[in-house]
């Protein structure tokens, strides 16, 4: 799930890797399905890009999840945190200075900048977009620790009642582009969050659900991005941004020309990406846990023996093995490519929680369950049997269910796999109708994410046995990181007291384009900067 730092932020980069695209044959069967694609792009004016999913909204200040690919076109953010994710650059504004303690923060806007309608985004439009954010966005938390703004020339002042690191995660990503706020209220929340004007570098031209999303190059866009060439208007002047969920063929168009960039390729189909030379592949860890969220209220999950027989009879190793090595194993609730990861913790927990069978049946038969002539056990004439649910449209979470479902069962546990849809899922978390999920959280701090699950009030909470309101408190005030990493390291361990929550693992995700796409930037956790490509 995508939700969705100061100064020395902490960050841990994965691994990179280029790799190359071999001609993909897809075979079913015993036949050859050719599957159909869309004419090649080649315009060397118009940039394609195929993602899997598709936007709900596209005002970011009434959306859910935001897409780089979209939101990021149309909706410049006011500083990026660099490709390491350690500094504060300006990006949307001039300039951004956050105070040495951290307890205010001051952005400058060049008055001369515009947003698409031709109006200024003056330090006044800016501090009224966040306004409107704060009033409508379903995160408007994130701005909770702000005590107050004030505009004072051409900069907004915002002073924090307390040091608050996540804030430049937040102001890192289009959730905080600044948006028109006078057109929104023109034009009404519903037709403005279907026709959005923002100030990044594309306008919005027009929407085709289930298709695709046109834009413009906004002639009058400018940035500030210190590591980019270009901070004026791009060098295409069309943009398309098309919906292909199916893996094979958003792989396909790659190949035939469809589109110059995929987000998301399929990880089965890595070994095939080593011999064509069009094709080049970026891999990135990605700042995602993949976990197990177990609803405590539920039999027979309200027995802590039942939740931690399960958390011990996971293989993560062979997990990795099983998924071609396409994802790192995790026992911690921040992966390694999140703010404030603590590898101490890390280890500590992979020594005392790793994989251990012989455990799950001893707390299993300990609490009174036994085996019966089917090997599944059983407790007062019931079957330990229970529904996971898995995302139907996340790639790695398909691949690893029958995996982790063969693990349950050599326990004892009868598990059944259902495939739902993302939205489906969420619903069912957040009205407790659920056993098991396969879950996961994908933001670059984890008090943006956790909260939900781990707070008082969380939307997630009641099905979660865990509370730490205290700590999750304490660290989000911290300004030293090596202090906040160890405030979320005993996080971690209170989770794994009460295992209603097992982490499983990071996500290796990539990126791919063609060859005619040259002067792509993309960070060390796979943001996308699009102000130097050029297409040939």
């Amino acid at each position: 799930m995508s939700k969705k730092g100061g100064n020395n932020l902490f960050y841990t980069p994965g691994k990179k890797r280029m790799m190359l695209l071999a001609v993909l044959v897809i075979v079913i069967g015993l036949g050859v399905v050719l599957l159909p694609v869309e004419e090649a792009a080649a315009d060397d004016d118009r940039l394609v890009v195929g993602i899997p999913g598709e936007p709900g909204n596209l005002d970011p200040q009434q959306t859910v999840t935001i897409y780089n690919f979209v939101h990021d076109m149309l909706f410049a953010a006011p500083m990026s945190m660099g490709l390491e994710n350690d500094e504060v650059l300006p990006h949307g504004a001039a300039e951004v200075e956050p105070a040495d303690d951290l307890s205010y923060i001051e952005v400058t806007l060049d008055p001369e900048w515009q947003f698409h309608s031709g109006r200024n985004l003056t330090a006044e439009a800016f501090a009224d977009s966040l306004a409107r954010r704060i009033e409508k966005s379903p995160y408007a938390f994130d701005w909770d620790p702000l005590a107050e703004k004030h505009v004072d020339g051409n900069t907004v002042v915002l002073e924090l009642e307390e040091p608050s690191p996540g804030i430049y995660v937040n102001m890192q990503t289009s959730y905080d582009g600044p948006v028109d706020v006078e057109a929104a209220e023109e034009m009404g929340a519903d037709d403005f969050d279907r026709e959005p004007i923002g100030s990044g570098p594309f306008k919005f031209e027009e929407w085709v659900e289930g298709s695709h999303i046109d834009m413009t190059r906004f002639d009058d866009y400018q940035d500030s991005l210190p590591f980019a060439e270009n901070n004026e208007a791009f060098n295409f002047s069309e943009y398309r941004v098309r919906f292909i969920p199916e893996d094979f063929t958003r792989v396909e168009e790659l190949q035939a020309g469809g589109v110059d960039i995929i987000e998301d390729v399929p990880v089965e189909m890595l070994p095939l990406l080593e011999e064509a030379p069009e094709i080049e592949v970026i891999e990135y860890l990605e700042e995602t846990v993949a976990y197990l969220d177990i609803n405590h209220t539920v039999e027979p999950f309200d027995d802590y023996s039942v939740r931690a027989a399960l958390a011990y009879a996971v293989d993560r190793e062979e997990l990795e093995m099983g998924l071609d090595e396409v994802i790192e194993p995790v026992f911690s609730i921040v992966g390694p490519a999140m703010m404030r990861h603590h590898e101490p913790t890390e280890e500590m927990l992979s020594q005392d929680h790793h994989h251990n069978p012989e455990l799950a049946t001893e707390l299993l038969e300990e609490a009174g369950w036994e085996e019966d002539e089917d090997g599944y056990m059983t407790k007062d004439g019931e079957r330990l049997e229970f529904e996971m649910m898995v995302d139907s449209e996340h790639p790695v979470e398909r691949r690893s269910g029958p995996i982790m479902q063969a693990q349950l069962e050599e326990v004892g546990m009868d598990v059944s796999l259902r495939e739902y849809e993302k939205a489906y899922i969420d619903d069912m978390q957040e009205q407790g109708d659920f056993e098991v999920i396969l879950n996961n959280w994908t933001w670059l701090d984890p008090g943006g994410i956790w909260p939900q699950n781990l707070t008082e009030g969380g939307d997630y909470a009641p099905w979660t046995p865990t509370r730490a309101d205290d700590l999750i408190a304490e660290a989000g005030v911290e300004p030293d990181e090596e202090r906040g990493a160890e405030i979320w390291g005993e996080v971690s361990e209170k989770v794994w007291e009460d295992k209603g929550i097992v982490p499983l693992w990071s996500n290796y995700q990539y990126l791919a384009h063609r060859d005619n796409v040259s002067g792509l930037i993309v960070s060390e956790n796979g943001r996308p900067y699009l102000n130097d490509v050029e297409l040939e």
